[in-house]
């Protein structure tokens, strides 16, 4: 699934990457952020797991702390540190809820936000001071069902929709991954309930 999030952002036209350029050269000396788009979102049900992701094509764009922080429609973030390094050509950096980032083995989120950062049933994602760091979507558009993400669509010089995918976290070290469909941790934990209570009706027979 990966491939198919590389294959959208090859379609990022020449006049992007021109602007980008351009713009990213103005803004170095003033430690620049503003290039970043957010490019997947995720949510389970109840909104307890979600992650946010960026993308960039130009250098320099680490410094985050000079940006006004990042929003959703009932809540914001403010980041207190920069990411790690001026390479941010082509890169992601992510965000992850307290939920996500406590499930073994899915990529480290880069920065933390709280449980129920955005709205499942619809919002505005908004990295504040960005050029296009913005994206709104409707519940009916985000997948909740633990597995898919919301993915933006390229085309043009602008998002010009979204897609579903299997979901696929990137962060600003380059790990990739995904994470883990819900279902089989929810049936073991039936079928463990299940199993003890066979045994104590079991036990209370044979008592």
């Amino acid at each position: 699934m990966r491939g198919i999030k590389q294959q959208r952002r090859l379609m990022i036209c020449g006049a992007i990457v021109a602007g980008a350029t351009a713009f990213a050269f103005t803004n170095s000396a003033n430690a620049s952020f503003h290039l970043w788009e957010v490019d997947e979102v995720y949510s389970n049900a109840d909104g307890s797991v979600q992650f946010i992701e960026f993308f960039n094509v130009s250098n320099f764009e680490n410094f985050m702390t000079n940006s006004g922080g990042l929003a959703s429609n009932a809540n914001s973030y403010t980041f207190t540190t920069n990411l790690s390094s001026t390479s941010t050509a082509n890169t992601h950096f992510l965000m992850g809820t307290a939920g996500y980032a406590a499930i073994s083995g899915v990529p480290a989120p880069d920065y933390t936000l709280p449980n129920q950062f955005f709205s499942v049933s619809g919002d505005t994602i908004t990295l504040v001071n960005s050029v296009n760091g913005t994206l709104t979507f409707t519940g009916a558009q985000l997948p909740t069902d633990g597995i898919q993400s919301l993915n933006r669509i390229y085309g043009g010089s602008t998002n010009s929709g979204f897609t579903s995918a299997v979901n696929s976290p990137t962060n600003f070290a380059g790990v990739t991954g995904f994470v883990p469909e819900p279902t089989s941790l929810v049936l073991l934990g039936a079928g463990g309930v299940l199993m003890l209570g066979k045994r104590r009706r079991t036990h209370r027979f044979q008592g």
